[in-house]
């Protein structure tokens, strides 16, 4: 159907129409009244009304692309719906401009089905106090946008024009309730930083993060839940990834960071030989002067520098990480010598062994006393006693020349029966001792 032919359609069901009004009027406005009275038909869910309302509150705008049919001709455009007004915006053709209209939403006396010569027709019939009475067919978007009438022949239901003025805010609840639910949900956003990022094995490191729209927040390995934004100190034992991942209305993300830990370095060992020392601060006795110190070092990572009381020693290398080593003569002194060896490796790691050599020199030897050539002998008091020399005589000579014999107390007893008294023989006992000094 072309469109003049469309047109001489309307119109003469429209000429109908008014004619079976002109004869029973009382009767058509007796439906009207019943229709009004009704309660306002709730929104039909399966109606996308969600693409209907263009505009939210606090001033909701429902809009309805629609071809207005006319008396004598129909044009197409926007139907505009709010809780104050109603009205039509022509799109075409260019020379219907006349058909746009604005009501207040309150003179609206009645909103139903357009029913023509008791036909019902797929289209709303709107009449307002003003005696005015305008029909809607609704078409698609598509129709409009060409400003085509060809486009429209079969119209999309006219329910939903009739419930948006008779139940207008329960249909932008509807609306707005269906545009939060398709929203695009906001893609959860998540960053980590791990500082220091890299450490010595021991020492503590901090991982710090921040998040949003996330509605879970798992951090691994080993940590688990955590709240949308913190920091954790932690204690890696070894190089560890660290994998944040956040969950939201809009799907999920993650951030990672990275620790590297680095292990220890061994320090190089320090094998004493001469003098035998095993631990350090270890106290030995050493016997002569000076001390040499020899002993072996073992690195993994080369050779190390060896030094003895901060004077570099000689190395004799055997392999890669071992080496011979010997310390320069080292004078000791009477009493404590405290004697340092380090060894520091390739990479600045280093061992250090003390030990305390305690050192008495030698004494010399007392040399013997010269023998006593003006010493008395055993036989000279024997022979003096029996050659009739006083007792007292005798003990002046010991005591001016001493004796050169053992005072043992046979000698003693054999002096005493030749006549010697108790003066001769403690002079003879102190002569003895006095040699003997």
């Amino acid at each position: 159907m072309n469109s003049r032919r469309r047109q001489l359609f309307s119109s003469f069901w429209l000429l109908l129409a008014a004619a079976m009004l002109l004869a029973n009027p009382s009767s058509f406005y007796a439906q009207a009244r019943k229709r009004a009275s009704a309660a306002p038909a709730a929104p039909d869910e399966s109606v996308e009304w969600e693409r209907l309302l263009i505009k939210g509150e606090p001033q909701p705008t429902l809009r309805f692309p629609v071809v207005h049919q006319t008396a004598m001709s129909n044009c197409i455009g926007y139907l505009f719906i709010t809780r104050d007004e109603i009205w039509y915006e022509v799109k075409g053709p260019a020379g219907h401009q006349d058909h746009a209209f604005r009501q207040p939403h309150a003179s609206l006396k009645e909103a139903r089905q357009w029913v023509l010569m008791r036909n019902h027709t797929n289209a709303v019939e709107y009449k307002f106090a003003d005696g005015k009475t305008e029909h809607f067919f609704r078409v698609t978007d598509g129709a409009v946008e060409t400003q085509s009438l060809m486009t429209w022949e079969t119209p999309l239901s006219y329910g939903p024009m009739e419930q948006a003025v008779t139940n207008f805010d329960a249909v932008v609840r509807l609306a707005e309730e269906r545009q939060r639910a398709l929203a695009p949900k906001p893609i959860p956003t998540v960053s980590m930083n791990v500082e220091p990022a890299t450490v010595e094995k021991g020492q503590p490191v901090t991982l710090t993060w921040t998040s949003s729209d996330a509605t879970s927040l798992d951090l691994e390995p080993g940590i688990g839940p955590v709240p949308a934004r913190g920091s954790k100190t932690i204690v890696p034992a070894e190089s560890t990834t660290y994998l944040l991942t956040v969950q939201g209305p809009g799907g999920g993300s993650n951030a990672s960071g990275h620790v590297t830990v680095n292990a220890p370095q061994m320090p190089p060992a320090i094998v004493l030989m001469d003098p035998s020392v095993s631990t350090s601060g270890q106290r030995i006795e050493a016997r002569k002067s000076p001390l040499v110190v020899r002993g072996v070092v073992l690195d993994s990572s080369g050779l190390p520098v060896v030094t003895i009381n901060g004077i570099t020693a000689a190395l004799r290398p055997k392999s890669a990480q071992a080496a011979e080593f010997a310390s320069d003569p080292i004078t000791l002194l009477p009493g404590d010598n405290r004697v340092e060896i380090k060894a520091t490796s390739p990479t600045n790691v280093q061992a250090t062994l003390t030990f305390i050599a305690q050192y008495a020199p030698p004494v010399a030897p007392t040399p013997a006393p010269p023998p006593n050539n003006r010493g008395l002998a055993k036989a000279d008091i024997l022979h003096l006693l029996q050659g009739d020399v006083p007792s007292a005589r005798v003990v002046n000579l010991v005591r001016e020349r001493g004796i050169n014999f053992p005072a043992s107390d046979d000698a003693l007893n054999e002096i005493r029966a030749a006549g010697g008294d108790d003066d001769l023989i403690d002079a003879i006992r102190q002569a003895a001792q006095a040699a003997q000094h």
